[in-house]
């Protein structure tokens, strides 16, 4: 094996983080659809949920490459009711938070280990993949905080002409 036992523990934990949150961001689709954000849903679906299994794909073939034995553990239930796109926007930035901290506690961890190889990797993941979305979800936090349902319109989810554009990552 070209990695120690504890980083490729790690990694499948990552592995599962991401699993974790494609499950965690169709919810939240889920929910702005069923509330009437059909267009907002949309338009976040496959921007951002369809990122993360890419991204497990990546993390798997790094474990298959430096010898380790990708595992693939079972799904949270991820049901909430979430009706105020705010709290939509909220939690998807918690996401985005929470994996940051779990990507920078196992390049930690990895640098303990002498891993060099996958730290290198992890923060290359970090920097072009994990940041751009955690800048991406701040920015729609923020702007959905600044939103009343009065300023979005259900049917087209299209904001007012006295708002700027929500990006996509």
């Amino acid at each position: 094996m070209l990695m120690d036992k504890r980083t490729e523990e790690s990694l499948n934990r990552l592995l599962q983080e991401l699993f974790d949150g494609n499950a965690i961001v169709d919810n939240l689709v889920y929910n702005l659809i069923y509330n009437g954000y059909n267009e907002l849903g949309e338009a976040i679906h496959k921007p951002v949920a369809h990122k993360m299994p890419e991204w497990a794909d990546s993390i798997s073939d790094l474990i298959d490459q430096m010898g380790g034995r990708s595992k693939r553990y079972g799904l949270e239930d991820h049901k909430d009711d979430i009706k105020e796109v705010k709290d939509v926007f909220k939690e998807l930035n918690n996401y985005f938070l929470r994996l940051r901290e779990i990507v920078n506690k196992i390049i930690e961890d990895v640098d303990m280990v002498g891993d060099a190889e996958v730290r290198i990797f992890l923060e290359d993941f970090l920097n072009k993949m994990v940041m751009p979305y955690v800048r991406q979800s701040e920015e729609w936090k923020k702007a959905s905080e600044r939103l009343s349902a009065d300023t979005l319109d259900r049917k087209s989810t299209r904001l007012n002409s006295s708002h700027t554009v929500i990006s996509y990552a």
